[in-house]
């Protein structure tokens, strides 16, 4: 709501809602808040990339467009920006180094193993 108010999105959101207003107020902020999902308040604070995503997925929610920004082009931004895209392929990542340390730390247990079992023969 900030974003709107003290923002140059006040004016286009209030002429997008009066072109094709939409059927139900509640059920459009709901809409937007479900896009938005997990993106906090301290995320948009802080971040001008999830500002950004914020205020596309506002505009994309009212009906509007980026001035000057062709449909497709803003399309594709918006996923760039997307969070949900951006924490699951962190997830990912991370779950990718996880299982790499594991396969390092197992080859570092059995070359070990290897090494002691080399060194029992020696000193026998």
């Amino acid at each position: 709501a900030r974003l709107i108010a003290v923002s140059g999105l006040r004016a286009g959101t209030v002429a997008a809602l009066a072109a094709a207003p939409p059927p139900e107020a509640a059920a459009l902020v709901e809409g937007f808040l479900e896009a938005v999902f997990p993106v906090t308040a301290e995320l948009i604070a802080e971040n001008p990339f999830r500002r950004e995503e914020t205020v596309r997925r506002w505009i994309e929610a009212v009906g509007g467009a980026v001035a000057g920004e062709p449909v497709e082009a803003a399309r594709k931004r918006l996923e760039q920006l997307d969070y949900r895209r951006t924490l699951a392929e962190y997830e990912k990542a991370e779950k990718s180094r996880l299982v790499e340390a594991r396969k390092r730390a197992e080859a570092l247990r059995k070359a070990a193993a290897e090494a002691a079992e080399a060194a029992k023969g020696w000193r026998e």
